[in-house]
């Protein structure tokens, strides 16, 4: 038998007087798992947060891994002829190049938003 009560006070502090007043009633009555409404919620909903957690830090590594293997699989830009100039600095040619290879992941990151966008609309 499980019994709700709806109290205004600390319910942490009623606990003893509720407990009394039950042994008061009946003494056979065993009275156990004496929480508050937030606890039980809590207790009943920590599976459900570990596996929303869980589920977070493995969409998380997949979402890094495909990253990874998105760059690693991308070909590389052949350089320019403003490119393969000496006389640019080597600061210069690596943000040409870090350019070339953003540009590249934004596309597909693009083309796989707009995949997506149109295969979730009914």
């Amino acid at each position: 038998m499980t019994v709700y009560l709806h109290i205004i006070a600390d319910p942490n502090q009623l606990m003893s007087a509720v407990r009394s007043k039950v042994r008061d009633m009946d003494s056979n009555l065993p009275i156990y798992a004496m929480r508050t409404t937030e606890v039980q919620i809590n207790n009943s909903l920590s599976t459900e947060r570990m596996i929303a957690s869980l589920s977070a830090v493995f969409g998380f590594l997949a979402t890094l891994l495909a990253v990874i293997g998105l760059y690693g699989v991308m070909p590389t830009p052949l350089p320019s002829a403003r490119e393969k100039s000496a006389f640019e600095s080597p600061r210069r040619r690596t943000g040409n190049v870090i350019w070339l290879v953003m540009r590249e992941v934004l596309l597909l990151v693009a083309i796989g938003v707009v995949a997506g966008v149109t295969a979730s609309l009914p």
